[in-house]
Formats: C-alpha cells, structure tokens, sequence
C-alpha cells in the first residue's frame, strides 16, 4: 500500500476575483500558484511531487517512518501563514494500492470535504492593526483594518487585511513573474518589462493612431483542455496495463513494491511535466514575441508608464492545471486566441492530441472582471457540453462583444443571444472550430473588411447592417430556400424566380461594387466564411451568421484606419 496526499485550494473564485483590482488578482493568482510550490519545497524530503497546477498539489509519502498526522498538520499549519492564510485549502489523505484508486478517494474526499467548508478565509488581525467600522474600500464586504490607507487609481481607500495584502504582493510582483525554467535567453529579455497596475491602464492611451477605436477595451480570453482528466486517466491506465504485461514476461510473481507502483506515478509525472513545458514554452514565446520591436503580430503590446518602465499589455489570471484566463487590450484579443491555437495544434500526451475550448468575451475596461470570467468560461462550458466527448481532438471557441459596461448577468448566454439575434439565433452555431490556417487568411480578411493598401474594403459595414435589419424585421428573410452565393453574383438573379428579402438585400450589396471587386467578393468571402466560422454562404441562414459576425467582430479581426469604413 501506498499513501497520497492531496493540498488543493477550493472556491478560488471567490478568493481571486473578490475585487476587480488587477494587483490584487495578480497577488492572489500568484499566491495559489507559490502555495503548491512551497509545499512541494518544504516537504521535498518525506514527499514526492506527483501533480502540481496552479492550485492543487498531489503527492506521495516516501518517508515511511514519518508520522502521516503530523505531516498534515505541518502542511496545514504552513498554509496558514504569510499570505496563503488569504485561502481556503484542504489537505486529503488516503492510502491505496496504485495511483489511480487512490485520485478516485482523494477526489470524493475532497468534494465532500468542500461541502462543509467556508467559502473564504476570515480577515486576520496582525502588525497592530484592528478593525475599523468601514467595509473595505475594494472588496466591499470585508470589514476594513485601520491604519491601511492605500492608494488605488488615484483615490485612498481603507482596504481589509486580506485585500491589503494580495493587493502590496501584486503591486511588488509586476516584473513578468511566469518563468522558472526555459530558454535562459528568452527569460533574461522578458525580466525588463513590467506588468499593468490596472485594467485602464492595461487597454488605454494605445501609441498606434490604428487602435484608438478600441481605447479602453479589453479582451478576455477563456481557455480549458478538453478532457485532460480522462486523457491523463487513460495515460495511467495504459501504462499499468503495459507494467502487468511486462511482468508476464518477466515471469514475475510478486515484484517489490517500489517496482509495482513506481511506474504509475512516473507516468503521472510525466504527464503532468509534459502539459506544464508544452504551456510554460507556449507563453515565453507568446511575450517575447509580444515585446519584440515594431512587433507586426502583436502591435502595440509594449507601453511606456509614467515611471519610464516598459510595460507589457498581458496579464495572466489563472494559470495551470487545465485552465487559463488572459487579459489583453482588444486589438490583440483574437490574433492572440488564434496564435494559441496555432501554437498548440501539434500537442500531444502520450500519443494523445491536447486540444482546447476557448471562450472570448470583447468589453470595458471597467467591466466587472469577475463577471467577465464567468462569462467567457460559460462559453467554453456551452460548448462542451453541447459537444460532450466529440469535442476529443478538437480546438473550438466561440465570442461575445459587450458594447457597454453593462454585463448580462440575469440570464444564460441563449437568452442574451435570442435577444441579439432574435429568430436568427436558432441557426446560429453553437460551436466554432479553430481556424487551420489563420495566417493564410488574414490577407482575404484585410481585403474583405480592411484592405491593407489604404483602399475601401470589399465589403462595406453599412450594407451589412442594411442586410442585418432586413432579416431582423422579417423572420422569413432568411428561410432555407434561397439563392446560392454565386446566384446572388448574377445581374439577373432577381429576375429568375422568387427571392428572398435577404437575397434581396445581399444581391442589391453585391451590384454596387465593380465587376473586378464583385469577382473578388464572389472568391474571397466564402473562404473567409468557412474557414473562420465553418459556415456555408450557400445557405442563407449561415450567410446571415457571417454578417452577423462581421459585424460584431469588425473592429476585433483586423484592427486598422479601415475598419472605421461604413
């Protein structure tokens, strides 16, 4: 028999994203994130690391003359200090023959666990001070402690003991803080920069005259793997089903007990250093290239602060285990989640393709950032659970644009669409699967909607929103009988036979353009429409997404002077 222990933390949302303040989110992610580190640390001696993320620690007693009690309490007791303090963690323990029995107790332990456990940790009373009679100027339902008067954007606030402290530690971890490993290089160009102090500043004032429609917009990007546990399971028992059969041939009987186990938790290890480089490797390359001059991939994506440090406009809110969460300014929101993609489509595990599903939600700066969360994680959640298991070998996504501050918090993400899209938006996918080959298509989309050459693009969004009303005011404009896409290229096409509203409106768009650019828009469009939205033009109600999503999108694809065009 062996004994696993299992240190996670549990309700991280409410510990993380109790204010909307991007130090002290970046202190508490930070914090989750060094809590397992610390342990593993700490405890390197009686312990081995089996699985660390960003929040959880599993791991196996190696010291057998150890007292497992009171190597809880140590662990327990080291959680409970400093700035771990700020969270909720349980330590679980159980003994099993082999790994595998032993993730299924840890797991049902710890949700029952969880169950009966506080949602937050109670502020502590430390360094002198006391409470106040004031809710704290940030979280707003933890009570205030004197005598912490902290200036946050320009105003003092009295601030609660824990948000003081994750707030400071943010604040002092602004230097890119991701890498402990990886190219030596690469990490020494990235220690000269700084992160945001705040969301405003994060997504304002861009230098590029290009950006200035999308000042103080952000890009929220959502991104989980898709069924990473049964992956990592199947990995597991693969590798017990080799061991048993290799000791068949070994004719072995009954081996020792380091040699039973020892290749299972390897094949945990491995995994889990597979998933952690692949991703580590992944964002070292995402900033550098992020911060490399005159950056055409990523425009913009360095600023000068007031202090003259560099700053870059990332920020990393969750990290590890099988979700991420991004901030970005709005204009390298989808050329990063496509880059991603991109970068990721050739992982594998074991032989096992990782893919992902990503939800990215466009907004304020001021928008609710934990609201925002649970938004793009909501699209991601749609989407595999409309998929289930189908979404294996799959990268998808899917977006939301919020024009104002205002965030649809009273109603599921089919009520908020039904109310944008009316009758449409019953065929609207429900999925969107990554783009094969983004680079290729993004000199067809600058012809499209934002010709590169300073010239108007082939589709006007004026027109668009023309075609866009005709089939919001008319539930028939877009029924399943319609013309073909090239029918609508023909002068005559409303001469030979009954057409549509909608075919009405896209034909009478396609007749104003040249004959030269009407051939290109004939060409391109179907392109860019399969190959960025999997839709087809010839079916009118999928032609009626691609407008829907042009225009939503318009200022987000190809941020530039053109996408002011109308």
């Amino acid at each position: 028999m062996q004994t696993f222990i299992l240190v996670e933390a549990i309700n991280i949302v409410a510990s993380v994203f109790d204010t909307d303040q991007l130090s002290v989110i970046r202190g508490s992610s930070l914090s989750l994130k060094e809590a397992i580190e610390h342990i593993k640390t700490k405890f390197d001696k009686k312990l081995e690391a089996l699985s660390t993320g960003a929040s959880s620690g599993l791991f196996r007693l190696i010291d057998h003359t150890a007292d497992l009690t009171q190597i809880i309490e140590s662990i327990k007791t080291e959680l409970s200090e400093n700035l771990y303090g700020c969270f909720v963690f349980l330590v679980e323990s159980c003994e099993a023959t082999d790994l595998l029995v032993a993730k299924e107790k840890l797991l049902t332990q710890l949700r029952f666990h969880q169950m009966r456990s506080i949602t937050t940790v109670p502020d502590r009373v430390s360094n002198g001070r006391d409470f106040s009679n004031q809710p704290c100027g940030l979280e707003g339902r933890r009570i205030a402690a004197n005598n912490t008067p902290t200036a946050v954007q320009g105003r003092t606030r009295q601030l609660s003991q824990s948000v003081f402290e994750r707030l400071e530690y943010g604040r002092n971890r602004r230097q890119i803080h991701h890498f402990q490993e990886g190219d030596r290089q690469k990490r020494s160009i990235l220690q000269k920069f700084r992160s945001s102090d705040d969301f405003e500043s994060l997504a304002g004032n861009p230098q590029n005259p290009e950006h200035k429609k999308l000042n103080n917009k952000i890009a929220v990007v959502y991104i989980d793997g898709n069924l990473f546990s049964a992956i990592q399971r199947e990995t597991l028992e693969r590798a017990k089903q080799e061991e048993q059969e290799q000791m068949v041939k070994r004719q072995e009987t009954q081996p020792d007990e380091e040699q039973q186990y020892g290749y299972l938790n390897q094949a945990q290890m491995d995994f889990d250093r597979t998933i952690q480089t692949k991703r580590s490797n992944f964002l070292l390359d995402t900033l550098c290239a992020m911060v490399e001059p005159e950056s055409v991939q990523f425009p913009d994506a360095v600023y000068e602060n007031d202090k003259k440090e560099k700053v870059i406009r990332f920020e990393t809110l969750l990290w590890g285990g099988d979700e991420m969460l991004f901030v970005l300014p709005a204009w390298l929101g989808f050329e990063f989640l496509q880059y991603f993609f991109e970068q990721s489509s050739q992982w594998n595990a074991d032989g096992e393709r990782l893919t992902h599903s990503a939800g990215l939600v466009f907004c304020h700066a001021k928008s609710p950032i934990h609201r925002i969360r649970e938004l793009a994680k909501s699209l991601a959640d749609t989407m595999k659970n409309v998929l289930g298991n189908d979404r294996r070998g799959q990268n998808i996504w899917d977006f939301i644009v919020l024009e104002s501050i205002d965030y649809p918090g009273n109603f599921d993400i089919a009520d908020f669409y039904r109310m944008r899209f009316g009758h449409l938006a019953a065929h609207r996918p429900k999925f969107i699967r990554a783009p094969e080959d983004w680079n290729g298509l993004k000199p067809k989309l600058k012809e499209l909607i934002g010709d590169e050459l300073g010239g108007e693009p082939l589709l006007s969004r004026r027109q668009l929103y023309r075609i866009a009303r005709t089939i919001q005011d008319d539930p028939e404009a877009s029924g399943l009988e319609c013309l073909s896409w090239r029918q609508l290229g023909d002068p005559d096409a409303m001469k030979k036979g009954t057409c549509s509203e909608q075919d009405r409106a896209e034909h009478r768009m396609i007749m104003l353009l040249e004959d030269d650019r009407r051939k290109r828009l004939i060409e391109i469009a179907p392109l860019q429409a399969r190959g960025l939205f999997n839709l087809d033009l010839d079916c009118a109600p999928f032609r009626a997404c691609f407008w829907f999503h042009l225009i939503e999108l318009w200022d987000y694809l190809i941020p530039s002077p053109e996408s002011v065009h109308s």
